[in-house]
């Protein structure tokens, strides 16, 4: 296992992590809109819906060498949602292991070289 083919499969992984993590978010903050007695509709959608391209868009920056460390802060930012929806630190703290295992995982598993 080269070094690069480790990395290309962390970048895979926590690529699925990301866009699965900006839909959850997405969805959750149509939830904050209606549910929420502390934010405004607006503010809510405006903030999950910025998180959620923020997820998207880490997506792409984990092919530059600080692209992990944007995906880190994209985690904290999640579980920190959860001040607002309680359900957020739920998703938070699943998504931040999902986050780590495919961190770990991609560096233990690579494509067979052909």
């Amino acid at each position: 296992m080269t070094r690069a083919s480790r990395e290309k499969m962390q970048r895979r992984l926590c690529s699925v992590v990301l866009i699965f993590e900006g839909l959850v978010v997405f969805f959750g903050a149509l939830v904050a809109s209606r549910m929420s007695d502390h934010t405004s509709a607006g503010t809510a959608l405006a903030v999950g819906g910025g998180l959620a391209l923020a997820c998207i868009l880490a997506t792409g920056l984990l092919r530059s060498p600080y692209g992990i460390k944007v995906g880190w802060a994209v985690q904290v930012l999640v579980l920190a949602t959860g001040v607002v929806v309680t359900a957020m630190f739920v998703m938070g703290l699943l998504f931040g292991a999902l986050w780590a295992s495919a961190l770990r995982i991609g560096d233990m598993v690579a494509e067979p070289t052909r």
